[in-house]
């Protein structure tokens, strides 16, 4: 049984479809976003994280990004509990 998931852990990567980390392309896209996401430009930082989500649908680097731009989209509900 050791083997197998050994196996299995092994082969994992080989197989992944997201190789986010060696598309040179996608890192750009991603920093793009989060530039605007850090910006507080929410409206442009959309198109990035559709595109991203788009090209590879399995990775976490969607949801990621999309969280990332909740959160500071409304970080400042967070020191202000009346609104």
């Amino acid at each position: 049984m050791k083997r197998i998931l050994l196996v299995l852990f092994l082969l994992v990567p080989v197989v992944a479809q997201a190789q986010v980390l060696t598309d040179s392309s996608l890192q750009q896209t991603i920093l793009k976003a989060l530039d605007h996401i850090y910006n507080f430009e929410f409206a442009e930082a959309e198109p990035y994280i559709r595109q991203i989500r788009a090209r590879y649908p399995q990775h976490p680097v969607g949801p990621v990004l999309k969280a990332v731009q909740t959160q500071w989209q409304y970080f400042p509900i967070k020191n202000n509990p009346a609104a």
